[in-house]
């Protein structure tokens, strides 16, 4: 059974604390009043909610088998997260919105990190649907 302070040990981690402070800039960044925003921040949102519900699978249930067929899907469906995520951030600098969160989640090669992002942002939907 792994546990958060295992994970504290890993490398490129993101912490709750930092998850929470970008979650938060980047929901106050999001112009209620813009439909396209609006529009790719629900995009990105099913994006991540895809990439989470492989994610969370991926060792818990999937076999060694399994998770080979579905290696590649999970890479595709990880890229276009960070894709949403890379959109919604140039979107938002074209309108002169802060984008900082973006910048804080790190640079594309930080794979990892920005998968724990996408994943603590389906827990905080996760939980918020009770």
């Amino acid at each position: 059974m792994f546990e958060y302070q295992d994970y504290l040990r890993e490398f490129d981690i993101i912490t709750f604390d930092e998850c929470e402070d970008i979650y938060h800039r980047l929901r106050e960044s999001i112009d209620r009043n813009d439909e396209d925003e609006i529009e790719l921040f629900q995009d990105l949102l099913e994006r991540i909610m895809d990439y989470a519900s492989i994610r969370s699978r991926w060792f818990s249930v999937m076999s060694r088998n399994k998770r080979m067929e579905e290696d590649e899907g999970r890479t595709i469906i990880h890229n276009s997260v960070i894709r949403g995520f890379n959109i919604l951030a140039r979107y938002q600098e074209s309108k002169g919105t802060d984008n900082s969160w973006r910048d804080d989640l790190g640079e594309d090669i930080r794979r990892k990190r920005i998968g724990d992002f996408a994943c603590y942002i389906a827990f905080m939907y996760g939980i918020n649907g009770r």
